[in-house]
């Protein structure tokens, strides 16, 4: 298969970046191998860094695989000066041996002015205690801003806080699955009643980010915000939510983690 999964949990990088809101992993399984990041952007200004360690106590390697919206794979120009690629076009990437305890920086970038979405698969060739031997975290820049995210465990349900008054908040999710999936989601506000539903159709290993507002097209007007409940009765997903919010330190523009 092409991809595995994760959750992830948002770290704010620099006062001027957009509030980052935490995927929460409502049921927490314990997936053992391969994380996903379930969103990278590059081209139209956009560059992605995926930051690797070796947490083993042995050598080990990790393999990762870009993959667009449709559920195939993506080619990306891959950075590696330790590994000897320079913008070398590629669909993965294996930047080889990584000693005990050892990170490896591994840029993204599309000589593009469009942007291409997709997400990164992680896999590593070891194990420890059960789960990934090799671990990553995601820089996502443009222009001189940047936010980090860091991938955790996968889940077949998940939520997420929607600031409505402060802030634009979306969500981006991977699909690891061979068939078409369909995540159910429900927006309950400020005081736990469910105000509406709506679905998110995945296509066959596929991506899909969208802001609340375009995938819960009847929300009232008067809606202020409150928590979005999303399940997978197919099987677990990858969610990472995004928020944007205006650069409040210049009154510059917003800094939105990058979608179609």
């Amino acid at each position: 298969m092409r991809k595995l999964f994760a959750v992830l949990l948002f770290v704010l990088v620099g006062l001027v970046l957009p509030t980052l809101a935490q995927g929460q992993d409502l049921s927490n399984p314990k997936w053992a191998l391969g994380l996903v990041a379930p969103q990278f952007a590059v081209g139209g200004g956009w560059t992605t860094q995926v930051i690797l360690k070796n947490t083993s106590p042995v050598v080990t390697q990790g393999v990762m695989g870009f993959g667009n919206q449709q559920g195939f794979y993506a080619a990306v120009e891959v950075t590696d000066l330790t590994g000897g690629y320079d913008h070398q076009l590629s669909l993965s990437y294996n930047p080889g041996t990584l000693q005990p305890g050892e990170v490896r920086t591994v840029t993204l970038t599309l000589a593009s002015t469009t942007t291409l979405v997709g997400d990164i698969s992680l896999e590593s060739l070891a194990t420890v205690s059960g789960g990934n031997s090799v671990q990553f975290s995601v820089v996502y820049s443009l222009g001189n801003e940047s936010a980090t995210v860091v991938p955790v465990f996968p889940s077949s349900k998940f939520g997420f806080v929607d600031n409505a008054q402060a802030v634009r908040t979306g969500v981006a999710i991977s699909s690891l699955n061979a068939r078409a999936v369909v995540v159910s989601c429900v927006a309950q506000d400020l005081q736990g009643n469910q105000v509406t539903t709506a679905t998110i159709s995945i296509v066959a290993g596929g991506q899909v980010a969208k802001y609340v507002d375009e995938f819960f097209t009847t929300l009232p007007s008067t809606w202020a915000g409150g928590e979005i409940i999303c399940t997978s009765p197919s099987g677990p997903v990858a969610a990472m939510t995004i928020q944007e919010t205006p650069n409040t330190i210049s009154g510059g523009p917003v800094f939105p983690l990058p979608m179609n």
